[in-house]
């Protein structure tokens, strides 16, 4: 493989054949992005990249994947239909990818913090959230939205564009605000695109009627709703900040029993959850 990455279908394909998940999700899916995008789009796209720079570390994104598929009772087909990777495509979007795996990963968060049952509602009931699960004795309907805002697909560019030439990410130089502080600008991040969701009326009430319809048909005994960010590298070290912009957003905009965000296997929840 040279400096940018380049590689044919046959390689692409061949790199993922003996990981079941992987290969379920995503051969059809490289089919098409070779079939019916341009290189630059190529170039870009997530799974392209992945699988291209790290062919050597395959294994760790396939044991993800089936850690999802574990903690949802799915197999690698299921899994693929649930989510949507055999059908949700699209040429302009390069980072589509990524956002169809803003459900497996709030599931891996919701396990960790130690829900049980955790079960995928089909995508067919448009009205209803996206899982259900259990806590203790109580019984959630949980909606997950994906909150990645408009930069970050300039971010991911440049990223793969450093990788692409060798140089090195400094990533408090790309992200960091007037006072340099990177969990200040994850800070400010959580703040607008949690609130960027929620100050939609229509989006609120949209989100209201699902959790609400699933929480009759399903017996539950309280709503969550979980924005899920990605570029969040160390707020996560900050608890009291996050849970303090999760109490103040809640407060202005309540739409659920319980507000949570994740970031990538991490959950944290307003009320907290003991």
């Amino acid at each position: 493989m040279n400096a940018k990455f380049d590689i044919t279908l046959v390689e692409a394909l061949e790199a993922i054949e003996d990981y079941p998940y992987l290969r379920e999700c995503f051969s059809d899916y490289l089919k098409w992005l070779f079939d019916e995008c341009d290189e630059n789009r190529r170039k870009y796209d997530a799974v392209y990249v992945k699988i291209a720079s790290s062919i050597s570390s395959l294994n760790g994104l396939e044991n993800i994947f089936r850690e999802f598929g574990n903690i949802l009772g799915m197999n690698e087909s299921d899994f693929c239909k649930a989510f949507r990777f055999d059908v949700d495509r699209n040429k302009l979007e390069i980072l589509k990818i990524g956002d169809l795996l803003a459900e497996p990963w709030s599931a891996l968060a919701l396990h960790n913090h130690g829900f049980d049952s955790i079960k995928k509602v089909s995508s067919k009931k448009s009205k209803m959230c996206d899982f259900i699960a259990i806590y203790g004795s109580t019984k959630f309907a949980i909606e997950i939205k994906n909150l990645r805002s408009g930069d970050f697909e300039n971010y991911y560019r440049w990223l793969t564009d450093t990788a692409h030439n060798k140089q090195e990410v400094f990533l408090s130089s790309y992200f960091a605000n007037s006072q340099g502080q990177l969990h200040r600008r994850e800070e400010e991040s959580l703040q607008f695109r949690m609130t960027n969701l929620l100050k939609d009326e229509t989006r609120r009430q949209k989100i209201s009627e699902q959790l609400e319809n699933a929480k009759k048909k399903y017996s539950c005994q309280a709503t969550m709703l979980i924005g899920f960010l990605d570029l969040i590298m160390i707020l996560g070290e900050f608890p009291e900040m996050v849970f303090d912009n999760l109490e103040n957003i809640r407060n202005q905009f309540p739409v659920s029993d319980y507000l949570a965000c994740c970031f990538h296997e991490t959950l944290f929840c307003i009320p907290q959850l003991s």
